[in-house]
């Protein structure tokens, strides 16, 4: 999936809330698990503002590995995005 040569960004998105405390409560506990690069995007889908919570960028499996691990305990259903 994740391979060393290639050029592209890889991210997990953690989470899309409606409400903006929601998606910062997620960063905050994604956060304190020591996961750096924790951010909210807004986007817009169908009239509707959504906040996703996402980690990123992923550069290496190694560290794509290590970052699942510490999520696992906190039971999250996660999405690999790629830009």
């Amino acid at each position: 999936l994740l391979n060393r040569s290639s050029d592209l960004k890889f991210y997990l998105q953690i989470g899309a809330f409606k409400e903006k405390n929601n998606a910062f409560k997620m960063q905050q506990r994604v956060s304190a698990k020591g996961i750096k690069n924790v951010y909210i995007k807004k986007s817009r889908v169908k009239r509707q503002v959504l906040y996703r919570v996402r980690i990123g960028p992923i550069k290496t499996i190694d560290r794509y590995d290590q970052i699942i691990n510490l999520l696992v305990s906190l039971s999250l259903d996660m999405d690999l995005v790629t830009r």
